[in-house]
This record gives structure tokens, C-alpha cells and sequence, in this order.
């Protein structure tokens, strides 16, 4: 089970450092997002988002926008940890996950409360189970296992 489960993330796939950036368009107005800055945009980057600044994409509970990176998968949640280095995740707030494991890709999700689900070639379902600035563990609802992902 736990090959299996590690050959169904290769079909998903953050990048380890936290990046948020500040866009500043030419009429004033300034913006906080996961991916650069626009053309014609003033671009700095920072690596955490000032106070107030949301990193939760529209309808989620969760601090979901930018890069993650799995560290650990498991059967049970917080019991028999195995390491893992081979997905990566960068969230936009344009609504697309960047997937870049084994397979590099692009593709829509959603995001409903704590449930995220993306929309590749096959639909497949995450529960946000806990989460912090830097941290959170998903539980994949459609191959029965708990990810672990940081910044």
C-alpha cells in the first residue's frame, strides 16, 4: 500500500521556500500573490506576507497559496512517517497547481472550506487536516493516506 500510494502522488505533484510577492501596478494599488509580479508591475519579494495579507485562496480555511513541498506520507495519520521528497506544489490565486514531481504539470483546483480538489485528468480530493504558516497535512480521501507538506 505504501508503493501504491507513493506511485498515485507521482500523478500530482510547492516548492520548499515560501515565496510571497508584492506587486505595485502603475496606478498605486498593491497586491500580495504566490506567483510574480505582471509586466509593468514594481515587483519585491518577500518571504512572508505582512499583516493582513491573505496567503487562503476564495471559499478556503486555509493558507493554501504558494509553494509546498511533501515531506512524509503515511497510512495513519502521525503513525509510521515515511520520508518523501518528490512532489511539489505552487498554488496561484488564479485558481491553477503548478505540479512539478514526477510528472510536471498544470491544472485547476478548488478550494471549499477545507476540502481541496483538483481537476486532472483524474479528480482527486484533499482534506486539509491541520495547517500553519509554514505546515499542513492533507488527508487524500482517494488514496486512503496522509501527505505532509511544508514551505
Amino acid at each position: 500500500m505504501k508503493y501504491a500510494m507513493l506511485f498515485a502522488l507521482a500523478l500530482w505533484a510547492s516548492y520548499s521556500n515560501a515565496q510571497v510577492y508584492s506587486c505595485k501596478t502603475p496606478d498605486g494599488k498593491t497586491t500580495f500573490q504566490a506567483q510574480p509580479c505582471e509586466s509593468g508591475q514594481i515587483q519585491t519579494e518577500q518571504k512572508s506576507a505582512p499583516k493582513g495579507a491573505s496567503l487562503n485562496p476564495p471559499g478556503c480555511d486555509h493558507p493554501l497559496l504558494g509553494h509546498w513541498r511533501l515531506t512524509h506520507i503515511s497510512e495513519v495519520l502521525d503513525k509510521d512517517l515515511i520520508a518523501s521528497d518528490s512532489q511539489k506544489w505552487t498554488f496561484s490565486p488564479d485558481g491553477m497547481v503548478e505540479n512539478d514531481g514526477f510528472i510536471k504539470q498544470d491544472f485547476p483546483y478548488t478550494c471549499s472550506g477545507s476540502e481541496v480538489v483538483f481537476k486532472s485528468a483524474m479528480e482527486n480530493k484533499l482534506e486539509i487536516v491541520r495547517s500553519t504558516a509554514t505546515s499542513m497535512v492533507w488527508h487524500s480521501i482517494d488514496f486512503t493516506g496522509y501527505l505532509y507538506v511544508e514551505r
